[in-house]
């Protein structure tokens, strides 16, 4: 008997993440195809009403390779000793060869056959297909018939998403090992599955693979960032972080690759960063992270996610990190968003985005004190409060301005009336000056000293940071404040 599919923290995130990045993708045809039906309906508009539909067949000059599909394996005897495997946790004798058949020669090559990819229903009833096998109740907690399945996914998966197949194909088949656990948890207990060990080296290399197209690495970033979120890295840390710092680092997408779907994989490599909690050897994530805030050419959602990443990390053994100098990157951030928000604003006779203000300047916040805010003894408060003044003085004031701005009404109230959304932004107009002042007269001069303690660990994942506190002036229950803009679209064009 199958157990019905429960939610997995998996799941879920791998939905978010795409609803943001399947966006670039859709638009060209890639993760969800047109059905022929649809070409005809778009036809049948143009024309007359009397006009028929010209129906299009998309796979009559496909352009990618398909993988042969061994019918006779995946149906009869061979499929009910499957089954039977499945359900009881164990091989019958002789029946290896018709296990790995059924998945190997029948059910991973369906996701490159065109048929599929533009059927009703689509991929995805492949995939849902594939998923479904996992959750049967004599495999759940492990053994050695999901050690064989996994092997395989594992195995043919990644020829399917190194192929010339179809983006679509070769993203699921990447999704699918990202998914790969030794066991689903204990559903009574509501413990999480166990992510696959032997995946995430291939994850990492995906990642770093310059030949590899975006969708596939976005689908790879997926999986690490659940290793990561699971803290299931094993000694991978040093070999994450380095991949995860050069993705950040990578301003000019590689040919044939947009920038939007760049700067998306770039804040997820941020996230990652932010999720592993290092500040790296020699700081190389701090720089990386805080590159990314300084750069005013860089769009405004990846220059968010990169602040919040920092904020995420552990400094209370870092060396020579200067948090004055951190901190007003960040805030000058958020300064220059909002100038540019309001000139364009101005421009146009209108009053800014409230929406975008707000999670910029929150991100910020999230920035400046991390995980729990003022109190949190790993942030980079904290770090300046060690170094003692001027440095204490200086990002303590950046903390509770930038908190004035995120914290006013206009922001926190959906609807407010013209007169009083004007007066209020000619409040928090002021509010950004002052805060633009005094980041110019402010900046201490001298680098903070080094603390007592050692160096942490190269790349050697922290603690998962817990769930971030509440932003300002966000009420008590609400969405973690810090989590919103994780999955931010990727934006339309340069903030």
């Amino acid at each position: 008997m199958v157990n019905r599919p429960r939610s997995t923290s998996l799941i879920r995130r791998s939905l978010v993440f795409l609803l943001a990045y399947a966006a670039a993708w859709t638009l060209s045809g890639y993760l969800l195809p047109d059905h022929g039906a649809a070409h005809a309906q778009k036809a049948a508009k143009k024309g007359s009403k009397k006009a028929k539909a010209v129906e299009v067949d998309p796979c009559a000059n496909f352009e990618f390779e398909m993988l042969p599909v061994n019918e006779e394996a995946g149906k009869g005897a061979a499929r009910d000793s499957l089954i039977s495997s499945l359900r009881s946790g164990a091989l019958t004798p002789g029946s290896e060869a018709s296990f790995d058949a059924f998945f190997a020669s029948y059910q991973l090559p369906r996701l490159t056959q065109c048929k599929e990819i533009y059927s009703q229903g689509g991929i995805q009833r492949v995939v849902k297909d594939l998923r479904s096998y996992f959750k049967y109740e004599g495999i759940t907690r492990g053994g050695p018939v999901r050690e064989r399945l996994n092997a395989i996914v594992l195995r043919d998966g990644q020829k399917v998403a190194q192929g010339n197949y179809h983006p679509a194909a070769r993203y699921n088949a990447m999704l699918l090992i990202a998914e790969l656990n030794t066991d689903e948890g204990d559903e009574a207990a509501k413990g999480q599955a166990t992510p696959l060990p032997a995946a995430l080296p291939v994850l990492v290399a995906t990642v770093s693979d310059g030949k590899q197209i975006e969708a596939v690495k976005a689908a790879a970033l997926i999986g690490i960032d659940r290793h990561v979120r699971a803290g299931a890295v094993g000694n991978s840390g040093p070999q994450i972080t380095a991949a995860m710092v050069a993705l950040v680092n990578q301003k000019t997408p590689p040919s044939g690759t947009s920038s939007e779907g760049h700067d998306w994989l770039r804040g997820q490599a941020a996230s990652v960063l932010g999720a592993l909690r290092s500040v790296g050897a020699k700081n190389e994530v701090v720089t990386a992270l805080e590159g990314v805030v300084a750069d005013t050419n860089a769009a405004q959602s990846l220059r968010a996610r990169a602040a919040r990443a920092l904020g995420n990390l552990d400094y209370s053994k870092a060396q020579q990190v200067d948090p004055s100098k951190v901190a007003a990157q960040v805030a000058a951030m958020v300064v220059t968003f909002y100038n540019q928000e309001k000139k364009q604003a101005d421009r146009m006779e209108q009053l800014p985005n409230r929406r975008l203000l707000k999670s910029s300047f929150l991100a910020a916040y999230s920035g400046l004190t991390g995980a729990g805010g003022a109190d949190n003894k790993q942030n980079l408060l904290a770090l300046a409060k060690n170094a003692g003044d001027p440095h204490a003085k200086f990002v303590t004031e950046l903390a509770n301005e930038v908190q004035t701005v995120a914290s006013h009404e206009i922001f926190d109230t959906e609807y407010v009336e013209p007169a009083k959304l004007a007066t209020g932004f000619a409040q928090v107009t002021a509010n950004v000056k002052s805060l633009e002042n005094y980041l110019k007269t402010n900046l201490p001069k001298a680098k903070a000293a080094a603390p007592a303690q050692p160096a942490a660990d190269a790349g050697k994942a922290a603690a998962p940071a817990g769930k971030a506190a509440p932003g300002p002036g966000t009420p008590a229950g609400s969405p973690p404040a810090a989590a919103a803009p994780a999955a931010a679209a990727p934006a339309a064009g340069k903030q």
